[in-house]
């Protein structure tokens, strides 16, 4: 039988490859990025007004 609640490695690891997978939107890998950090046990605060500078590679 099929686990239907994945364990905190395995949710680590699916956060970690959204985090990493370039064709993902910005907006969503940064929300992953603060699930990560809430899951290590980290508290975090996002400023309103934070700003992001992107710089595209090609």
């Amino acid at each position: 039988m099929r686990k239907k609640i994945a364990d905190k490695k395995e949710v680590q690891a699916f956060l970690t490859a959204v985090l990493r997978n370039e064709e993902a939107d910005v907006k969503d890998r940064l929300k992953v990025a603060e699930y990560l950090v809430k899951l290590a046990g980290e508290d975090v605060e996002t400023p309103k007004d934070m700003q992001i500078q992107i710089r595209v590679v090609e």
